[in-house]
This record gives C-alpha cells, sequence and structure tokens, in this order.
C-alpha cells in the first residue's frame, strides 16, 4: 500500500504540468487517500459502534498533493465504548503512517461526538483562551468514511455556535494577520517586509497559511464550516460580494500557483513541500510568485477589520 500511495503521487505529479490542473488532481488526490483509508479499515476493522472517519486541515480541504499523511480525526457516536475506539485510532496511525511520510507527532484524534461539540463550542466562545490559533484546521473537518450524519449533526452545532457568537468572524480574521507573505524574490533571497533576507522560501506560511486562513474565514461568514475547499470558499466569497470580485478571483488563482509550487517540491523531494529554494525557480515562476505575493497582501488589507460584513 505504500508503493501504491507513491504512484498514485508519481502520476500526479506527471499530470501537473500547470496549476489549472490542479483542481481536478486535488480530486483524485483526495480519492486515492480516501481509497487507502478504506483498505487499511479492511484490514483493522472497527469496533462496535457508530463511527465517523474525517480528515482535516490540507486533507479535509482537499489540498494535500504530497506524500505526506492525511489528518484523520475519528468521531464517535455519544453512547458508544470510547476505549475501543482509541485502541482502534493507534491502529490507524501506525497504518497511516507506514503508508505515507509522516513525523513522530503524527496522531489521529478520537472524541465522542459531546465532547467533538464541547471543543468547537469552546474554540468559538473562547478563541483566545482556548488556542484558536492552533485549532484552525479542525474547521475544515470533512467526511470521508462511516456514518456521514454524524459529521453532518456536527456542522450543524457548529453553525448555529457561530451565529451566536457574533465576534468569531472578527477574530478569525483578526488571526488571518499572524502571517505575511514576504515582499519579494531578488535574485535567490527571498526579501521580507523587515528587510530580513533568506535563502529558503516559506511556502506554506507565508504565501499558503494566509489565502486558505482567509478562505476558511469568508467560509465561517457564508456558513459553509466545517467542510469545502478554499477554492470554494473563496467563490462563496465573490458571491457574497460580488463589487469585489476581482479580489477573489486573483487569490483562487494565486492559491492554485501556490499549491501547484508545493506539490511538485513536495513530491520530488518526499517531503511536505513547505520550504522551497528560489534557486530552482525559473525567472517567470519567480514573477508569478512575486505578483502572487501582492495578491495575498491585497487579500489580508481587504479581509482586516471585517468592513465587508457590513457589504454583505
Amino acid at each position: 500500500m505504500r508503493g501504491l500511495q507513491f504512484v498514485s503521487r508519481n502520476f500526479l505529479f506527471e499530470q501537473l504540468t500547470t496549476p489549472s490542473s490542479l483542481d481536478w488532481l486535488a480530486r483524485y488526490a483526495r480519492s486515492a487517500d480516501t481509497a487507502i483509508l478504506r483498505r487499511i479499515v479492511e484490514l483493522n476493522p472497527a469496533p462496535e459502534g457508530d463511527y465517523c472517519l474525517s480528515f482535516w486541515g490540507a486533507a479535509g480541504r482537499q489540498e494535500l498533493l504530497t506524500s505526506v499523511a492525511p489528518s484523520v480525526a475519528v468521531l464517535v457516536a455519544d453512547g458508544a465504548s470510547l476505549e475501543p475506539f482509541r485502541v482502534w485510532g493507534r491502529q490507524l496511525e501506525s497504518a497511516m503512517a507506514g503508508c505515507y511520510l509522516s513525523g513522530e507527532d503524527y496522531s489521529i484524534p478520537v472524541a465522542a461526538m459531546s465532547d467533538w461539540q464541547t471543543r468547537f463550542r469552546n474554540w468559538i466562545e473562547s478563541p483566545i483562551l482556548h488556542n484558536i490559533s492552533s485549532a484552525r484546521p479542525y474547521f475544515d473537518l470533512d467526511p470521508a468514511l462511516g456514518n456521514e450524519g454524524l459529521w453532518a449533526g456536527l456542522q450543524r452545532n457548529v453553525l448555529d455556535a457561530i451565529r451566536a457568537e457574533d465576534s468569531f468572524v472578527r477574530v478569525m480574521a483578526n488571526d488571518c494577520l499572524s502571517s505575511l507573505p514576504p515582499l519579494t524574490i531578488f535574485r535567490d533571497l527571498v526579501v521580507e517586509g523587515t528587510g530580513a533576507h533568506s535563502a529558503v522560501f516559506q511556502l506554506e506560511k507565508k504565501a499558503l497559511q494566509p489565502i486558505v486562513d482567509v478562505a476558511r474565514v469568508f467560509g465561517i461568514a457564508a456558513g459553509c464550516v466545517p467542510g469545502s475547499t478554499s477554492l470554494a470558499r473563496l467563490g462563496m466569497a465573490r458571491t457574497m460580494l460580488p463589487d469585489h470580485e476581482g479580489v477573489f478571483r486573483e487569490a483562487a488563482d494565486t492559491l492554485r500557483i501556490v499549491l501547484y509550487h508545493q506539490a511538485r517540491a513536495g513530491i520530488r523531494t518526499e517531503s511536505d513541500g513547505a520550504e522551497l529554494p528560489p534557486a530552482i525557480l525559473s525567472g517567470h515562476d519567480r514573477q508569478v510568485l512575486k505578483s502572487g505575493f501582492r495578491c495575498i497582501l491585497q487579500l489580508l488589507e481587504f479581509t482586516d477589520g471585517c468592513r465587508w460584513l457590513e457589504a454583505r
């Protein structure tokens, strides 16, 4: 299965010739990951009880294109015995780590539905106290296997909590400013807004994360969280705020470009593709990325302050 997983990523690498091909290849990667997870469950049967396996983070957004192990969570129906599912979760962790690239901290959270609901309610009602910055990827939770009704129930609960807490969207929007794109790429160096220079471009932190975080904010505002892709969320923003359609269209194009470079670098080097040496980029790619930096900054400036909330 590990060999098949790498074959699927090599096929993706061969087909990923332009950023525009990313849309269907992202769906292909998600299908491959789901098939691998399904086979793992067949080899490691679940305990007695109702459950739903869900992807979250990049995998939940259908943006995991490298061979890194997808983040998985287990939603267990209330009333089912939780300890057997915790043991099963550790079995799944071991199997997933055997099929993908994974670090020592790779883990699969397992909790009853009532516990998941409490976690999300705490994040929404007291985001700073409960460290929303590290919890944001859980708002990308998307069902993969099992009883999807459990996930749908959690989604309804989360949306109800968001509607009751007006300040949550503003807190999430403000949190997007924690990571800003670099100023430019000059020769083989990345130039930050502070004037600092680096020989490595932090692709995920400085380019991908800001777009993903902003897209999530607009997904929350549109009432489509958990679930959905960043591209779909930016599409919702375009519909919600048609006067600013260009900002979101350019952000979507930039997201495709960033994911394209992350996927090609990650698959080629068998890594997560989070960092990219500018030296491997062509002159054209550098110009495209530099234009993307401006688009990301424009998107962040538009989101900051939440003035758009009154324009909906």
